[in-house]
């Protein structure tokens, strides 16, 4: 804890020393132009915008709204398309969205998270901060597409379990088979 007050009063530092230099570029366009500048220039306003800005987004509570918010819409999302495949499968038992809804249930939230996030980054302006909404929507891609990956992570270890089948679960499996065909043909005899 006590290297917090420390890092903030370096960084007030920082703050003043770019502060006065703004101002000595102000006296320098005043100098080269002939005319009075305005006392911090345009330069020193969109520092000024740059530090609130950046004041802004480095509190707890826009932080808290950022990550909560975004895992919400990214939870949310992830729900509702599971749920419409879930559907899609009930729907069409025997079909091919039945046989593979593990698998659609975690493919599409990875490819269009990760599509969305890599969107969102490559889209960024480096000179600018992001917005809170930018900021929301990334979060949301990122939690979305790691909700995919699980669930693929998960339908594949399922599948793979599955297609691996012990020869003695699998023996007992066929021996109670017959034992129910047995007794099935046995009970349809009049």
């Amino acid at each position: 804890m006590a290297k917090k007050p420390a890092t903030i009063e370096k960084l007030n530092e920082a703050d003043k020393q770019i502060s006065a230099l703004l101002v000595n570029l102000g006296k320098s366009e005043e100098q080269l132009t002939g005319a009075a500048a305005p006392s911090r220039g345009v330069v020193g306003k969109n520092y000024d915008k740059l530090i609130a800005k950046a004041k802004d987004s480095a509190t707890r509570t826009h932080k808290l709204s950022v990550d909560f918010g975004g895992g919400a819409v990214a939870q949310i999302s992830n729900e509702v398309i599971n749920g419409l495949i879930r559907a899609w499968a009930d729907w069409r038992p025997t079909g091919w969205a039945a046989h593979n809804a593990d698998l659609l249930q975690s493919a599409p939230h990875v490819i269009l998270g990760m599509g969305v996030y890599l969107t969102e980054l490559a889209l960024r302006s480096p000179k600018k901060m992001p917005t809170m909404s930018r900021e929301m929507a990334s979060q949301a891609a990122l939690i979305f597409s790691n909700l995919g990956m699980s669930n693929l992570a998960r339908a594949l270890r399922t599948r793979w379990n599955e297609s691996k089948g012990k020869p003695v679960e699998l023996e007992a499996m066929r021996a109670e088979n017959e034992a129910m065909k047995a007794r099935l043909a046995a009970l349809a005899k009049p």
